[in-house]
Parts: C-alpha cells; structure tokens; sequence
C-alpha cells in the first residue's frame, strides 16, 4: 500500500466516524465526488465494514498507522464529539434520527446521488436509508442481491416505464435486476435495502 493509500483511507476512517471538522468533512466529500471509481468502492467498502464492527466476534486490530491517525483525530475533535453522533445508544430499544443529524454520503457509482443511513437491523441485513438525487441524474442498470422497499418523498423517479412521484411505492425482489433509472427535476426518496446493496450495486 502506497503513502497515498494510507492516507486516504485514514481520511475515510476519519470522516465515517466523525472525526473531521465541519471544513475538512465538506472538503472531503466534495474530494469524493470528483475522485475515481476505485476510491469511491474503498471508501463505500469501509462504510459497509463499519456497519458490520458490532456484530463481528473477532476484533481486529487495524494498522498502527491507521490507529495513530485515528486516535490524533479523536482526541483532538473529543469536545465535539456529542454534537456529531446521530442521537442513539447500542442498546436503547428507541433510535431517533433528526432532520438536521447524520451524515450524507456520494454514492460511490454515480457520486451526484446523496445517501444517509437512518437504521441498520444487522441481524435481519436490511437498512432504512434516504436518498436524494439532483435534477437530470440517472443511475446505471443493477442488480439487487436482497429486496428493495422504495417510497418518494419529494420530485419524481422513473422506474422501468413508470413516473412515480411524491407518496408513491415501489418494490424490487430478492436477485431482480433494475434497469437505468432516473429522475428530469430531482427527487428524495426512502428506501429498505439489504446491507450488501447499500453501496454495492453494480
């Protein structure tokens, strides 16, 4: 692994977690949306890793470099810690997810699309996640390896032949493929997708 590498993966580990300021997150993410595919997939890949840590029954000890970089963040963004975790505890049976909380995430496919992760039900392998596509984007063919819940909130997405807009609904099976998909003035969406498929599609 190059110096490069390493150091980009440090800032991945570092944004997922929150530990970058306001200033170095906005500069990051606008980084990821003009980065190449490859990165794009490595950093998707250790969002979907982090979803998975708690449910792991081995630890496993990242590279001392990593866990240095880390732990420098950590302490020095420790004060603000609170303000920059969604509002929920390991093992509250209630998990609230405000309006203004959470991070939004390029898609590592088609970076333009916007993703934030409300829930997770690891033990089931499905999570609740927002979407938010600009105007005039389209998404590529795909495949769904679990189920695909999809309700739009706001704007319109063209789904194989059909206009669905606000209040709409719509369901994809376990191992379906999608066609391209599309939005002419930008939607929002709410989906349950199966946790492989979260970043994975393609």
């Amino acid at each position: 692994m190059t110096p490069q590498q390493e150091e980009f993966l440090d800032q991945c580990s570092a944004f997922i977690i929150g530990g970058l300021d306001e200033k170095e997150a906005k500069q990051f993410a606008e980084f990821l949306e003009s980065t190449d595919a490859d990165r794009r997939r490595d950093f998707s890949k250790l969002v979907w890793t982090a979803a998975h840590l708690s449910s792991m029954n081995t630890q496993i000890e990242p590279p001392n470099s990593v866990k240095q970089s880390l732990m420098n963040r950590i302490r020095n963004e420790k004060d603000r810690t609170e303000n920059n975790e969604v509002a929920a505890k390991p093992h509250e049976p209630l998990t609230f997810v405000l309006a203004n909380e959470g991070k939004w995430f390029p898609h590592p496919l088609t970076a333009e699309i916007k993703v934030k992760l409300l829930s997770i039900e690891r033990k089931r392998g499905y999570a609740t996640i927002l979407i938010e596509v600009p105007p005039g984007v389209r998404y590529p063919e795909h495949h769904h390896h679990g189920a695909e819940e999809c309700y739009v909130l706001e704007g319109d997405l063209h789904v194989a032949g059909r206009v669905l807009g606000p209040g709409d609904f719509h369901h994809a099976d376990a191992d379906s493929d999608h066609g391209e998909l599309y939005t002419i003035n930008g939607g929002r969406a709410l989906l349950v997708v199966a946790i492989e498929d979260i970043f994975m599609n393609g």
